[in-house]
């Protein structure tokens, strides 16, 4: 890569953070993500500056040779990011390189088999397999309580999560998740409340944008605020990609192969 696409790529970066500090942008970034969740936070960032509207890209070759469908004449491509490993080590990345993508959207021909038109689509059909999936996945212990005043907690001294008993469905769903989040993620005392609760419910947006579940709930309106008062801002998206990718994987695996018979409900 040349330095000056360098330094455009890098500046592409910088005005794509600047530009998540509204609720709405934010909210918009995270449904990209939740159809992008295998890549990395950069690249994620710099699909949503280029096409925020994207779904499903590929290289202009491989459109071909595996999807047998052509990029239209005229179309330009989206630049990221690609890894190039070590000759004598495939494990380790010598250094990166810029590569163009393409949408399916800029492309034409075979149509998409369905299994990949389902994971664009994204949707839940069976809400009791979610939850067991839920359940399943949680790397801490679960205990519903009748005498909550809130719909849900994480006890990081007991190692456990609380959940309200009796809830709606869609609610526990919401609510668990992003339990789960902080569970998974909020080991680092140091960070303030609000990051914590901030990048919780980021999660939680990105997995329920990225099954089809309704994400009208959430809000994200000291997004600003939060970005400039915590000043780590790229290390929490960081946290919040990969957390929201590795819940998302955890869940395909249960989901996916429609396995709902085979999901049941953890004994007390």
């Amino acid at each position: 890569m040349n330095p000056k696409e360098t330094e455009q790529i890098v500046r592409s970066l910088q005005e794509s953070i600047a530009s998540l500090q509204s609720d709405e942008s934010y909210r918009r970034y995270l449904t990209l993500l939740s159809r992008f969740h295998t890549y990395s936070f950069r690249n994620t960032l710099l699909i949503y500056r280029q096409m925020p509207s994207a779904t499903y890209v590929a290289g202009y070759q491989t459109w071909i040779r595996e999807f047998e469908r052509h990029v239209r004449k005229g179309e330009k491509g989206i630049r990221i990011f690609a890894p190039c490993r070590c000759r004598e080590d495939p494990q380790e990345i010598a250094f990166f390189r810029c590569i163009s993508v393409f949408d399916i959207s800029q492309t034409e021909g075979r149509p998409l088999n369905s299994f990949i038109s389902e994971k664009i689509q994204g949707t839940i059909e069976d809400e009791d397999a979610f939850l067991h999936a839920l359940f399943f996945v949680c790397p801490v212990e679960v205990r519903e309580r009748k005498d909550m005043d809130i719909h849900g907690c994480y006890d990081p001294k007991a190692q456990c999560i609380y959940l309200k008993e009796g809830m709606e469905k869609k609610l526990a769903i919401r609510t668990f998740i992003h339990e789960i989040a902080h569970a998974s993620m909020h080991t680092r005392s140091s960070l303030s409340r609000r990051t914590k609760e901030v990048e919780a419910e980021s999660v939680a947006y990105t997995v329920c944008a990225h099954y089809g579940l309704d994400t009208s709930p959430y809000s994200f309106g000291y997004i600003a605020g939060w970005m400039e008062e915590e000043n780590s801002f790229e290390t929490s998206m960081h946290a919040i990609a990969e957390t929201s990718s590795a819940l998302i994987q955890q869940l395909d695996q249960l989901l996916i192969p429609k396995v709902s018979a085979h999901v049941l409900m953890p004994k007390a």
